[in-house]
């Protein structure tokens, strides 16, 4: 073999090897350039009824979202996220009454009402290969059942308005601040229609946490046009709703309007704790 092939030969296998260290080429990819294999399945006593929002996030910093469909046991998924995710936010029960803003990462009322939300929440190390975990649901709101008797014939409840002081939640939990108003028409029997006139007129609503509870109010309106605003946030608080403490708030609150009586009476868990308290109308 010449001597210039020789050194043809040098000088290309130089030349490549320069190509490949400007390129990063190598045998050994970075281990921070392959994700964190993320396995998430829900806790056995939930059952979603709506839409699944699901964030991983490295500190206040969002990584990446996935929006899918129910999140259930049918539904186990692995996602590949960010080795610098070290936060998991998953929001269950979204329906179209629920606006997901991901630039602002937050779910807000639209102004119909509010879904029966549930929320989960992780925190890990970051740097993982792999996450398993189960995802064990929080309720986010409360529920009013609602029933309106001892009316006249002539003033029929036909709908209730309520004005909140909580737009929704940011992802983390923490809450939207500004007022919300929606109305709520009754529930029907099970037949499909509207009870008869004298019977009790019975509504649901879903109410989220609120930042200052005592500013929550509902308006009970008549088939006359006529309406009655009632305190229902500082009923709420007197009984022992805590708009701020724990989860204290997530109940499911039963609210008896008596208008022959004058009386509001409140009870949860089947009446396990009733209070009753004296209005007018």
């Amino acid at each position: 073999m010449s001597s210039h092939r020789i050194i043809r030969g040098l000088l290309l296998a130089f030349i490549v090897a320069v190509i490949s260290v400007s390129t990063g080429c190598s045998g050994k990819r970075d281990r921070n350039e392959s994700p964190c294999l993320v396995t998430l399945w829900p806790d056995p006593g939930f059952y979603p009824t709506g839409n699944s929002s699901l964030w991983f996030c490295d500190g206040i910093k969002l990584n990446s979202q996935w929006s899918f469909g129910r999140f259930d046991r049918k539904s186990v998924v692995d996602y590949p996220v960010s080795k610098s995710t070290n936060a998991i936010y998953l929001w269950c029960n979204i329906t179209a009454k629920t606006e997901v803003d991901i630039n602002d990462k937050k779910l807000i009322s639209d102004g119909t009402g509010c879904d029966s939300l549930y929320c989960s929440s992780i925190f890990f190390d970051s740097g993982q290969e792999s996450l398993r975990s189960e995802m064990k649901m929080q309720r986010m709101y409360a529920r009013l059942f609602v029933g309106i008797t001892g009316f006249d014939e002539k003033e029929v409840p036909v709908k209730i308005r309520v004005k909140g002081t909580t737009k929704g939640y940011y992802v983390d939990k923490s809450l939207v601040m500004g007022g919300t108003t929606f109305e709520v028409m009754p529930l029907v029997n099970s037949k499909g229609s509207l009870p008869e006139i004298r019977d009790t007129v019975d509504f649901s609503v879903n109410i989220i946490k609120q930042e200052n509870l005592s500013g929550l109010e509902m308006t009970v309106y008549f088939s006359s046009g006529m309406g009655k605003t009632l305190p229902i946030g500082k009923i709420l608080k007197n009984y022992g709703a805590e708009e701020s403490a724990g989860d204290d708030f997530f109940k499911d609150y039963h609210v008896v309007i008596n208008m022959v009586h004058g009386t509001i009476t409140i009870g949860i868990l089947k009446w396990e704790k009733e209070m009753i308290f004296e209005t007018e109308f």
